[in-house]
């Protein structure tokens, strides 16, 4: 999928069954990370059953609420602090560079609608497109904002009701 291929991931059974085991990892993080006898080093190992170890920094914080498709096409630079609510539709790779905060409820998206000119596709033969996304090192994304297929780095001001430093 990250090669930004046309895919349906209901077609595909290897794509069904790491979304339903990284589902299950999802439901064990959110409901253990809450409670208030879980350790950092119980929270940090039940999110790597989510995002694989080698691809999540240093220092990194991500609170309850949290929700993926797959995990593994997910990196995190060192302390990042991902906020409650933070949905990422990974069928692409997304990059969060270091010392970026993603604020609460925010959507990070790396699929699009696929269709070839002139065709109407049905429903059952519809496919996605997923393109990469890259938050740059030092960004701040605040509550509640949509993300999706491009690279926006420090520079940036305000875009469509994102707050990117």
């Amino acid at each position: 999928m990250p090669d930004s291929k046309p895919f349906s991931g209901s077609d595909d059974p290897q794509l069904r069954e790491g979304r339903r085991q990284c589902f299950v990892a999802l439901y064990n993080f959110n409901k253990n990370a809450i409670h208030p006898t879980t350790s950092d080093i119980e929270r940090s190992s039940l999110f790597s059953h989510i995002i694989p170890k080698e691809n999540i920094g240093m220092h990194v914080e991500v609170e309850a609420g949290f929700h993926c498709q797959y995990g593994h096409y997910i990196s995190i630079g060192d302390e990042v602090t991902i906020s409650e609510n933070c949905r990422i539709l990974d069928a692409g790779r997304v990059t969060i560079g270091a010392r970026s905060l993603i604020g609460p409820d925010v959507s990070i998206y790396t699929i699009d609608g696929y269709s070839e000119k002139g065709h109407n596709f049905p429903w059952d033969k519809r496919r996605c497109i997923a393109k990469p996304v890259v938050i740059e090192e030092d960004c701040w994304i605040g509550g509640r904002a949509p993300y999706s297929g491009w690279s926006e780095g420090w520079e940036e001001q305000h875009c469509q009701g994102w707050n990117l430093r």
